[in-house]
């Protein structure tokens, strides 16, 4: 082989250049393969590839770089690498650092963490452009499938397929459904309180309360969802709370893992439990009856007479989707993921806020005096009573602002280049970018909440609501509402769907417990509560925590002053 290929002989121009360098390659590697290739050749080849090459990692690196200000990152070798280590075990520092330093201008950060290099705004606009941006350019199930690597652990939401249908089934039929539902979780609600939870009046006894929490919140959200008597089938209740743990976990160990273990991880972290298959054992029958009904009494008798649970609900949206998502199996994997938003998030929220009043045991009996007033205008535990408990309401927000159950929100990813062009400091970045607003940051940033914003105030939110006369602007600051500067259940169109259905459970869960029980943190607390932990930017109670209980001599007379709790639940 002693010719170069024609075309590249003249490297007069760009595209001469190139032929020329593509032709010496295919010389060379001939040469190579036939054992000519000498020392001069060899080195004359690597002349060329290193300019080559720096060229060309130049053009990457330019193309993909992030024109902001980086934080955390130490100097020295590998200093991203130790930073990404660094914000493993210290996320809420690293990003509370960068917050503070650049909040005030507008500006936009840039931090290193396991993963990938993260964006975080800190302009309240640019979260909410952010927020609001369309998903062709700024992707949020791309950023979510590409985080959470675990493909079929997690399947039918993420992976290279995307079917959220389930989202539509909590948007569309739970919602809608409140107030015929709330009696359910009312009923299951103190039942599972009563078993959960053996006080007197006589003595205080101490509960783990994030074991009561997880019983209380799975029982009374599955009677809504699949009815009795499962509802209460514990080993049914122990796959929906291990999927809902193992879920988030899984997510975040797989994000920093490499990928050449992901399949051994996802064995070992979730499938060998084969909790889906599990739960599809318990639930098949009850999707088996009810396709069946549903076949017997045909289209028209079946929109009037069908049940009002998640097993109807389910059905009918798979229905309409195509046949592989109407096997009993991925109908229960749907049921799976509505109780990993019910559950673990609920659960959490109703541990913070017991915390937090055990810790500011002066906001108890306000409340408590507030829920009876209410109950006794609107005639009981119905969904207008609900929205008219303002220092409940402001609580539950003012809980959800200072824990803030996941600390970084509205992630996406950059899927062509885009300008940020609101806020103080517009800037640009190129695809592929990862973008995202720092959630507890901002919740305690004193621009925003005032110099006491560190201080978990229970009234904060009601004292201003009551000042208010549009009740349309007292709306915005009800629990339930987000906003650019409120980030508990994330903003935009990607908000939680699930929030309604979360704070109206957790009120109805909260009422009977004020009325029931007084409670407090154990003497050697000292009066404080059990502090939180941050794993990789999301927040977590300290599950081990204690309470002490008492029930209250007034709860014979309240809890049947507005219709009987049904503590037996049926």
């Amino acid at each position: 082989m002693d010719q170069l290929p024609k075309a590249s002989i003249a490297p007069n121009e760009a595209s001469g250049y190139s032929n020329h360098l593509v032709g010496l390659v295919y010389t060379q590697t001939m040469q190579i393969l036939e054992g000519k290739l000498n020392n001069v050749t060899l080195l004359y080849l690597m002349l060329l590839f290193i300019p080559v090459y720096g060229a060309y990692g130049v053009y990457k690196y330019r193309k993909s770089y992030i024109d902001l200000p980086y934080v955390g990152i130490p100097s020295g070798p590998f200093g991203s690498w130790r930073a990404a280590y660094t914000y493993l075990h210290s996320s809420a520092d690293v990003i509370w650092d960068g917050y503070k330093k650049y909040a005030r201008e507008g500006k936009a950060f840039v931090v290193s963490t396991p993963g990938r290099w993260m964006v975080f705004l800190t302009d309240p606009d640019q979260i909410a452009e952010l927020a609001m941006s369309s998903d062709q350019k700024i992707g949020f199930y791309e950023a979510l499938t590409e985080r959470n690597k675990h493909g079929t652990i997690s399947e039918p939401t993420l992976g290279d397929y995307i079917n959220t249908y389930h989202v539509d089934v909590i948007k569309a039929q739970l919602t809608p459904r409140m107030a015929s539902i709330l009696p359910d979780i009312r009923k299951e609600g103190a039942a599972a309180w009563n078993d959960s939870l053996k006080a007197s009046t006589d003595t205080w006894t101490r509960g783990v309360v994030w074991d009561i929490a997880l019983q209380v919140v799975a029982r009374s959200a599955n009677r809504c969802f699949i009815g009795l008597p499962l509802c209460r089938n514990q080993e049914l209740l122990s796959i929906f709370q291990e999927y809902a743990i193992r879920a988030a976990e899984v997510v975040y160990i797989m994000d920093i893992s490499p990928k050449i273990l992901e399949p051994f991880l996802g064995w070992l972290l979730m499938s060998r439990h084969k909790l889906p298959q599990r739960a599809t054992k318990i639930m098949e029958p009850a999707f088996t009856a009810r396709l069946r009904m549903r076949e017997e009494l045909g289209p028209t008798r079946w929109e009037t007479e069908k049940p009002n649970d998640a097993i109807t609900w389910i059905i009918d949206a798979a229905a309409k989707k195509d046949k592989s998502q109407q096997t009993i199996e991925q109908m229960v994997w749907r049921l799976m993921w509505i109780n990993f938003a019910a559950i673990h998030t609920t659960s959490m929220s109703t541990l913070y806020i017991l915390y937090d009043l055990g810790a500011n045991p002066e906001y108890i009996e306000p409340i408590r005096q507030e829920m009876i007033s209410v109950m006794d205008k609107y005639g009981g535990y119905n969904k207008e009573a609900l929205n008219n408990m303002v220092k409940l309401d402001s609580c539950l927000r003012e809980s959800q602002r200072w824990n803030n159950v996941v600390s970084v929100v509205i992630s996406k990813v950059t899927l062509c280049d885009y300008t940020f062009k609101s806020g103080k400091a517009p800037f640009h970045i190129p695809k592929g970018t990862f973008v995202t607003a720092p959630a507890t940051a901002t919740h305690f940033s004193e621009d925003i909440y005032g110099s006491d914003a560190a201080i978990w105030k229970g009234f904060r939110f009601s004292d201003v609501r009551e000042k208010m006369e549009s009740a349309e602007e007292s709306a915005r600051l009800q629990a339930t509402a987000t906003s650019k500067e409120y980030l508990a259940f994330s903003h935009g169109k990607h908000a939680c769907t699930g929030r309604f259905f979360a704070i109206y459970q957790l009120k109805m869960l909260l009422i009977y417990c004020l009325l029931r029980y007084e409670f407090r943190l154990p003497a050697e607390c000292g009066g404080k509560r059990p502090e939180n932990k941050i794993i990789l930017g999301r927040r977590a109670a300290d599950t081990d925590g204690i309470l002490e209980f008492r029930e209250r001599k007034e709860w014979a007379e309240l809890k049947c002053r507005w219709g009987d709790f049904d503590e037996d639940g049926e």
